[in-house]
């Protein structure tokens, strides 16, 4: 169940099935999310990285967010998904709603469970609502999280020129990819390259043994003679707890999605690595 302020509840009764007897679990989200900035100050990922994100989400690309349970998915989606124009039209669907929008034009799903041993007629699952955001035109569809079929409903959205962003559990680009070949996904090929960009994150500890969160790692999806090939663009040094690249330069040097940000801007890429240092720059001040 769900509480009237958001939070995630899970109960059992007696020692139907759980022993010695009934237990009760509340799962606590903050009122407010976290911001990028909060994110920058906790060091999960630099502000290179995140005007990187910025420009990749800013121009409607398809963004995965990876990582095993509790790594900070969702709130790197949310944070993400704040970077986004307020006078755009979001929509946003979820098992549970997580996610928290400024935005004034967004609409948000959340499927519907009957939770009937025999009867299962009335659900209306992710699948079904990604299909209905699509009646609604919006700039940007958002899935809190794919697990099934709904991941092709959200790739036809990517091919039809929405944003897309979701998450996703997996260890590794290589992990999410072959999961999404396999049923209940069964993503096709051509279907796997309208994904622009994963962002992996995990909980790592550090040299102090502090544990926290980072990106480690950022790589795209490149179409490349009828193949699809990763491309590595970000990496986190586990020893220095550092990011590279550190300079807007590799990055542009690096990416091959930020060639389709050119063809919508005109900029050369001294002029796009001039716009991610802006960006970087502006995100370190706020």
């Amino acid at each position: 169940a769900m509480s009237k302020e958001g939070h995630r509840l899970a109960v059992t009764f007696a020692d139907e099935v759980t022993l010695p007897g009934s237990t009760f679990c509340v799962r606590k989200f903050p009122e407010s999310p976290l911001s990028m900035a909060h994110l920058l100050k906790l060091g999960t990922l630099t502000p290179l990285l995140a005007a990187y994100f910025w420009l990749l989400v800013e121009y409607r690309g398809f963004m995965m967010v990876l990582g095993p349970m509790g790594s900070g998915k969702t709130t790197l989606a949310n944070a993400l998904l704040t970077l986004i124009s307020p006078t755009l039209k979001l929509a946003t669907i979820e098992d549970t709603p997580e996610l928290k929008l400024p935005h004034p034009s967004w609409q948000r799903f959340k499927a519907r469970h009957t939770y009937s041993i025999t009867e299962a007629r009335y659900d209306i699952d992710l699948q079904d609502l990604v299909k209905l955001s699509l009646r609604y035109r919006p700039d940007y569809i958002v899935v809190g999280e794919v697990r099934g079929e709904e991941i092709r409903a959200l790739i036809q959205g990517a091919a039809l020129g929405h944003g897309c962003v979701c998450t996703l559990h997996a260890e590794s680009p290589e992990a999410a990819l072959v999961r999404m070949r396999s049923p209940p996904m069964d993503v096709q090929e051509g279907g796997l390259m309208l994904v622009w960009c994963f962002s992996l994150l995990n909980r790592v500890k550090t040299a102090e043994g502090k544990v926290v969160r980072r990106v480690l790692e950022a790589t795209e999806v490149e179409p490349k003679d009828g193949k699809l090939v990763l491309r590595c663009v970000f990496t986190w040094d586990a020893r220095t707890d550092s990011f590279s690249p550190t300079s807007a330069d590799e990055v542009v040097k690096r990416s091959y999605r930020l060639e389709a940000v050119r063809r919508l801007t005109g900029w050369n890429k001294d002029e796009l690595a001039e716009e991610i240092n802006r960006r970087a720059q502006y995100l370190e001040k706020v």
